[in-house]
């Protein structure tokens, strides 16, 4: 018999645990079966992708020193002269530079001395190309590549790139 009394108490120490739970639920909550719906109170906040305004902006590269006018492009591609910057947000304008046929190389034969190196994954495979080499070939790529190896290295480095525009005369 004393087995059968703590069986009886355990039961009706569980059903008052239940009645206690029920309690704690909301009225507002609708109860099928044994699961308890809470409709929630909590409103949750759209996102919405706003619309930036950008400006396209013309920048003469005329007797201006290559990687400083890259560097200049760079930072008015990602917009951190913008007073809402943030790393994460894309916030740059448009940019076309001209004259590009007319930029300065500063140092002692740059044009021969520096290097641009690519591998082709061969043993023995890499290639070397000079500046001049490269300026002959495609001027734009090579400018194009310098201002994108100085944006930040992030998912939206392609998409700051796609508004660049360049020229090689005057607009």
């Amino acid at each position: 018999m004393a087995k059968n009394k703590s069986k009886a108490e355990k039961n009706n120490q569980g059903k008052e645990r239940k009645s206690k739970i029920k309690s704690k639920i909301d009225p507002a909550t609708k109860v099928k079966g044994k699961q308890a719906v809470v409709k929630s109170k909590t409103l949750k906040k759209k996102t919405r992708k706003k619309v930036v305004a950008r400006k396209t902006i013309k920048f003469d590269l005329k007797d201006q020193v290559f990687g400083r006018a890259a560097s200049e492009v760079a930072l008015l591609l990602s917009g951190k002269r913008k007073i809402e910057y943030e790393p994460h947000k894309d916030l740059g304008d448009f940019v076309m530079a001209y004259n590009l046929n007319k930029v300065q190389f500063k140092g002692n034969n740059k044009l021969q001395d520096k290097i641009y190196y690519r591998h082709s994954w061969y043993p023995g495979g890499i290639k070397e190309t000079t500046l001049s080499k490269a300026i002959d070939k495609d001027f734009e790529k090579v400018f194009t590549q310098a201002v994108y190896r100085m944006l930040p290295k992030n998912k939206l480095r392609k998409q700051m790139i796609k508004r660049l525009k360049l020229k090689r005369k005057e607009v």
